[in-house]
């Protein structure tokens, strides 16, 4: 009887061992297949994700940096006057608060020439907007920039595609809302949630 049982302990013992070895095999054999389809994955998303940071830091340099003619109306190439578009910007708004349309029209198509390598692939928005008024970091007291945030201007380039015919179309908005940033975020995004 005692020659049984100990037969019987070994062999029960040698098939947990190759099931624990069969589990372990398994695992690692999954681990594997999940490491080679997944190989890369990361580092793509990164650079993806660099890119795009890079493009975007470019693209907002060429607009501030971009040359437009000081008079509208007039060519850039035969100008007699060519200024940066931030320093027009800063002089309409300084001037009366607001872009007048010959600015806005200036932004608008500096953004398009600069999106265009990506006008296929991106909707886009762009907006300028101003804050609450702050108090100044000299410790005067004094109040500075607007007394209610709001937006100077939003500009919104979208892809429409008809999915009966097949048809691309390109839709460009501009405007000034008159919501302020924290108002269209709770009201229009949110749907009235948690608004302040």
């Amino acid at each position: 009887m005692e020659i049984a049982l100990t037969k019987n302990s070994r062999g029960q013992a040698s098939i947990t061992d190759a099931i624990f070895i069969l589990i372990i095999v398994s695992v690692l054999s999954v681990l594997m297949f999940d490491l080679s389809v997944n190989y890369g994955r990361q580092i793509d998303a990164g650079l993806n994700d660099f890119y795009n940071e890079d493009f975007t830091t470019s693209a907002l340099q060429t607009l501030l940096n971009s040359s437009a003619p000081r008079f509208p109306g007039e060519a850039l190439e035969s100008a007699q006057e060519v200024d940066y578009l931030l320093a027009m910007m800063k002089e309409d708004y300084a001037s009366s608060a607001s872009f007048d349309e010959e600015t806005k029209l200036l932004i608008k198509n500096t953004l398009d020439v600069i999106m265009s390598s990506r006008e296929s692939s991106y909707d886009y928005l762009f907006y300028i907007w101003t804050p609450q008024s702050y108090t100044s970091a000299s410790g005067s007291g004094t109040s500075v920039g607007n007394p209610q945030e709001g937006f100077i201007f939003v500009y919104l380039r979208i892809t429409d595609i008809d999915e009966a015919s097949g048809t691309v179309e390109k839709k460009s908005y501009f405007c000034e809302p008159s919501l302020s940033l924290r108002k269209i975020i709770y009201e229009v995004l949110l749907g009235s949630v948690n608004s302040p």
